[in-house]
């Protein structure tokens, strides 16, 4: 079996979408699909200082006709105050000292070696990975292959031409977006795994009272539990991917 993620870059992803990472041998980026607004691809979710959710934005405007692959943005006090928000939120976080200096170090860098938002967020979560040291799964862009519109259609293109015959989906999208059947026709195994629904349940030192808030950036996890806690939260016994089969 070689199980593959496909999946847009988002910036600074919730731990679900590394979940699936750990699982795979190759992750192939999609990042010749259209943008979508109000989405993850310029956004990420964190726990202000008062321990309400707060969306970090990174200001792209509405590229509503561009694909991913054709956003770029530059800003280098975007950073800065990306960074002063994480510091205003976690500051009191138990882990925030040990794991800050990660972070600005990971976030500068992606912002430095790259205008394109897609490279950007890719790199980002690279970053975060070898922080966490995970193993990486062989990076490709579906940019590097003929562009298909349906998004099934893409899969089984996508799988054939990269070797993949196992594929890790979300239980709920991947389910309703796919055709599941044709992907099996196509000797392609769908295999699912709900992290939202199973999210392991961690200490955040601002939702003490408020109740824990699932669903948020990875950076949640490393201030408030540390690296090594992090890593295990991602491999939870819960969130092992199963294969789906139809009926």
């Amino acid at each position: 079996m070689t199980k593959v993620v496909i999946h847009q870059p988002y910036f600074i992803p919730w731990m679900g979408y590394f979940s699936k990472l750990v699982y795979a041998d190759k992750f192939i980026v999609l990042d010749n699909v259209k943008y979508s607004a109000r989405h993850y691809l310029d956004r990420t979710q964190i726990i202000n200082s008062q321990g309400n959710l707060m969306w970090i934005k990174l200001p792209i405007g509405e590229p509503i006709h561009k694909k991913i692959d054709e956003i770029y943005f530059s800003n280098a006090n975007v950073v800065k105050k990306i960074i002063q928000n994480l510091h205003s939120s976690y500051s009191k976080a138990r882990f925030f000292k040990n794991n800050i200096p990660h972070i600005e170090s990971i976030l500068t860098d992606s912002f430095n070696e790259s205008d394109l938002l897609s490279e950007i967020n890719i790199s980002i979560g690279i970053k975060i990975m070898e922080l966490l040291t995970l193993n990486v799964p062989q990076i490709i862009r579906s940019s590097q292959f003929e562009a298909v519109d349906d998004a099934t259609d893409r899969i089984i293109m996508l799988c054939k031409e990269n070797q993949c015959d196992t594929i890790i989906g979300g239980s709920v999208n991947g389910i309703e977006i796919h055709n599941i059947q044709k992907l099996t026709n196509n000797n392609i195994a769908f295999l699912l795994q709900d992290y939202f629904n199973n999210h392991p349940v961690y200490y955040q030192t601002r939702r003490t009272q408020l109740g824990f808030a699932k669903g948020l950036s990875i950076v949640d996890s490393l201030f408030n539990e540390g690296a090594e806690k992090t890593k295990l939260l991602l491999y939870d016994k819960k969130n092992i991917p199963i294969q789906y089969k139809t009926f």
